[in-house]
């Protein structure tokens, strides 16, 4: 999910009319649109706060215990970062002052600024001027080879570096592997939000108290470290107090200013609020929303999470409080939907800014999944929908940005009227809510070891992820794989378009020397295998220093295990921990299946044109070559049902699968594979060559495990079809498999069209698939297919009301064309193999040079 709109002018957010707010049913009301105009009518800022009181902590406190040393930096962050609260803000935290902020965590990969004029200029669009001094002469010069960034790569072998990265430079990313684990603390994660609704922190803290003083008496080095775990625990639950005091006292100054007796009153009960959440359990929703989102605020001084943190099963640990207030008549849907968009609009004003541009593209338009999960199962096997669950599905869904990221957990008994509510929110066309399957997801997490009620109380977090929030312990940043650049390899000897001086593979050969499609099959096979075990060294590394350079006081105190056996979560071996992990994100899939099927039909099967020529070919992007770009467009495509394509998709995933079998991760647990891009595959593809499938150099690579886009052009149950087909069922599946589908609007206009989109996600859920997001196109959408028809192949013969004629070549025009093409090596000599360089360079040397900047 990216925010479009970087930024807006006041006559820009006049376009969003705001809602009256007088009933759930309206909209966000008059309230929320004035927030979100303030917050919206600047560019976003790094706030370097966090990092300058961060810092400031850890100078003097040097040979402590990392989990304490950290706790009592949030504290001192907490105790002197800034205090704000916005008019007509009713959920109040945040960090500086009006408008969007970033936070700079300066320990991952801070030592980017001590670059001087090499500095992005994307990076300083987010940087006040007068901060750079502060950040150069006093952040940066502590952290200097103390980042996460630079413990990783002094730990890498050359091999890897040079996988990894672009010239020997730490922070450009070669793209052909991207590791994230220094440019987050963590993968996404959930917190356990349940506890602050029924304990507060100041349960926490007295558990820890507790387990503090039956520590024995005896000193060894065990005890030194649960003995500073819980102290530190201790410490950060009274610093949340103290925050939420500061806010308090903030609240009651203002209040003795206003004129206006309506918002005196209100922030009279904003400190009412703040004096008791998060350090006590809330009393009434209101409450209830403010503690979650101290609690996710303080989360985010503490770590940088994949996607940011989650927001967990949200209708059920909310639920008690939104029915008694109805119950006792003291709260309406409406009140309870303003104090729901008000957490919205707190978490909109937050965004993830990375400071080097690698980690800007993978994270492009501030990307951003604060899962919100909804619906499912309770842990008694019960349907968990309720009243709540619908009253968030349309606040979410008519919240003027794209915040929250919403899920709904769908199981095969989800009630048909809530499914007809989820189906008609998709309809607005937003991409929410996104759809997670329990009936694939629950065995899977039990098959990991997860009993039946926890796996049936799991969330999501991340892009399609999910969480069980007292097993899970694997933390560590996962690993993006470029699946085209190894293809590349297997057709250039090991050479790709983003290393093209030199081989970054292993060598398997000149493909002109392939005489059958399973030759390379096999060259493909080695180089992938190569590059997976690549991965696994590197995540096995940073898996290893994770303890010298990141610790979770906060998230820590909020698991069950860490609590008991008073350890960090970043340690990951906890007993009854479940920590399977060390991700492989792969990237670019359908476009490899399609350009593995069109070589096997063009070159091994129709012996159309020879293996060098259409390497020459494709290394000229196609330039004067559209009738051999339309062919290999022609090729059997993943997503058809076709038979050659989805039965290649289905020997990809099982080598990435088995790859993981005999693997171990540091903590012991199996390695998995997933297909969750974020933007990788925009970047990926930015810098990856023209490939057989006929994509343009530079043009993305497919998305998830969807297939190429506009590629899928027998509609959804085809598409379903072909995804099951890619299944391996004697292996079981590793991760999330994102699925993205695009409808025409009139496709599910109509109770007929509704009827059919809820049949089907009732199919979906029955072949039980992972994930599905549902995108309807735009007018805006439509009106471009004119100019842009190639890209919208699978909707411009079915969309009523397009009246231009289809633009490509005919089938006849490009077999004839083909009838002239050099003759296929069955009729003539292989050429000479060049001695030096095997497949050379300009195979995959031409892209835009813009996207290799």
């Amino acid at each position: 999910m990216n925010e479009q709109i970087f930024y807006m002018d006041n006559s820009e957010f006049a376009m969003l009319p705001p809602g009256k707010g007088d009933s759930p049913e309206e909209g966000p009301g008059p309230r929320i649109h004035l927030l979100l105009q303030q917050a919206l009518s600047r560019p976003p800022r790094l706030s370097i706060e966090r990092a300058r009181y961060f810092t400031d902590s850890l100078r003097g406190t040097e040979g402590l215990p990392l989990v304490l040393r950290w706790a009592r930096a949030l504290v001192h962050v907490m105790a002197n970062i800034g205090v704000h609260i916005l008019p007509e803000e009713s959920i109040v935290g945040r960090i500086g002052g009006e408008g969007r902020y970033g936070i700079f965590y300066p320990e991952l990969e801070g030592t980017y600024f001590s670059r001087g004029e090499s500095i992005s200029i994307e990076s300083m669009a987010y940087i006040a001027p007068e901060d750079l001094p502060a950040i150069r002469d006093e952040i940066v010069p502590y952290w200097t080879g103390r980042t996460y960034r630079e413990g990783l790569a002094a730990e890498l072998s050359p091999e890897l570096k040079k996988l990894l990265y672009t010239d020997d430079d730490i922070f450009a990313s070669s793209f052909i592997i991207v590791e994230s684990a220094t440019i987050r603390h963590s993968l996404q994660w959930a917190l356990d939000y349940n506890k602050i609704m029924t304990r507060g922190f100041r349960g926490i803290e007295q558990d820890a108290a507790q387990r503090l003083a039956r520590l024995p008496a005896v000193e060894e080095p065990e005890r030194s470290d649960r003995h500073a775990f819980y102290l530190a625990v201790i410490e950060l639950c009274q610093g949340i107090r103290h925050f939420a005091e500061r806010y308090a006292h903030h609240a009651e100054l203002l209040a003795a200013m206003e004129n206006d007796f309506r918002r005196k009153n209100e922030l009279l009960e904003i400190a009412a609020r703040c004096r008791r959440v998060p350090y006590s359990p809330p009393r009434d929703f209101a409450e209830a929303v403010q503690a979650q989102w101290f609690t996710q605020l303080v989360s985010r001084f503490e770590q940088s999470h994949g996607g940011n943190i989650a927001n967990g099963r949200i209708d059920q640990y909310l639920y008690p409080l939104y029915r008694q207030g109805l119950d006792e008549g003291t709260l309406t849907p409406a009140r309870a939907r303003e104090y729901l968009d008000a957490l919205w609009c707190c978490m909109a004003q937050f965004l993830r800014l990375q400071i080097t541009p690698s980690g800007a593209k993978i994270y492009q338009d501030h990307a951003h999944w604060e899962f919100t999960t909804i619906g499912g199962r309770k842990p008694d096997g019960s349907d968990a929908a309720n009243e709540l669950s619908s009253l968030i599905l349309a606040s979410a869904s008519d919240f003027p940005l794209d915040y929250p990221y919403l899920g709904v957990r769908i199981h095969k008994n989800t009630p048909s009227p809530f499914l007809r509510e989820i189906s008609q929110t998709i309809r607005k066309g937003k991409g929410i809510p996104v759809l997670l399957n329990d009936e694939e997801i629950i065995p899977l997490l039990a098959a990991r070891g997860a009993s039946e009620s926890e796996a049936l109380d799991y969330c999501g977090s991340g892009v399609s992820e999910v969480r069980l929030i007292n097993r899970n312990t694997y933390m560590t940043g996962s690993t993006w794989l470029n699946l085209v650049a190894v293809l590349e390899m297997a057709l250039s000897d090991g050479r790709c378009s983003t290393s093209p001086t030199r081989r970054v593979g292993v060598s398997t050969g000149d493909a002109n020397t392939f005489r059958t499609f399973e030759d390379l099959w096999e060259a493909f096979e080695r180089q992938l295998a190569h590059v997976q075990s690549s991965i696994f060294e590197q995540q096995r590394i940073a898996d290893r220093i994770r303890t010298r350079h990141v610790a979770a006081p906060l998230l820590s105190s909020l698991h069950d295990l860490c609590m008991e056996h008073g350890i960090d979560v970043n340690h990951g071996k906890l007993p009854g921990a479940i920590a399977s992990g060390g991700f492989t994100g792969v990237v670019g899939f359908a476009t490899v299946v399609d350009s593995l099927a069109a070589i096997r039909s063009i070159v091994f099967e129709e012996r159309a044109m020879t293996m060098d020529h259409l390497l020459e070919i494709i290394a000229a992007n196609f330039e004067e070559h559209e009738i051999v770009r339309q062919r290999c467009l022609r090729c059997p495509k993943f997503g058809n049902m076709d038979g050659a394509a989805d039965e290649i998709g289905k020997r990809i995933d099982r080598l990435l699968v088995s790859m993981c079998r005999n693997e171990r991760n540091h903590y012991g647990g199996m390695p998995e594979i997933f297909y969750v891009p974020v933007t990788a595959h925009i970047a990926m593809g930015r810098v990856s060559g023209a490939t057989p499938n006929g994509r343009r150099a530079g043009e993305m690579l497919s998305y998830g495990i969807s297939p190429s886009q506009g590629c899928d052009m027998l509609g959804p149950t085809a598409l379903l079809t072909s995804l099951a087909a890619t299944k391996n069922p004697d292996l079981q599946p590793m991760g999330a498999r994102v699925v993205r589908l695009v409808l025409s609007p009139q496709n599910v206009a109509g109770e007929t069209g509704l009827e059919a989109l809820t049949a089907l996600i009732r199919s979906w859920c029955a072949e039980r698939h992972w994930f599905l997001q549902v995108y309807l196109y735009s007018q805006a959408d439509l009106a471009v297919l004119r100019n842009n028809p190639e890209k919208f192949r699978n909707v411009l013969l079915r969309a009523p009301g397009l009246d231009f004629h289809h633009p490509f070549l005919t089938n006849a025009v490009i077999e004839e064309a083909f009838s002239a093409a050099p003759p296929h090596p069955a009729r003539r000599p292989l050429p000479p193999q060049e001695k030096t360089m095997g497949r050379p360079a300009r195979s995959f040397s031409v892209w835009p040079a813009e996207a290799r900047s």
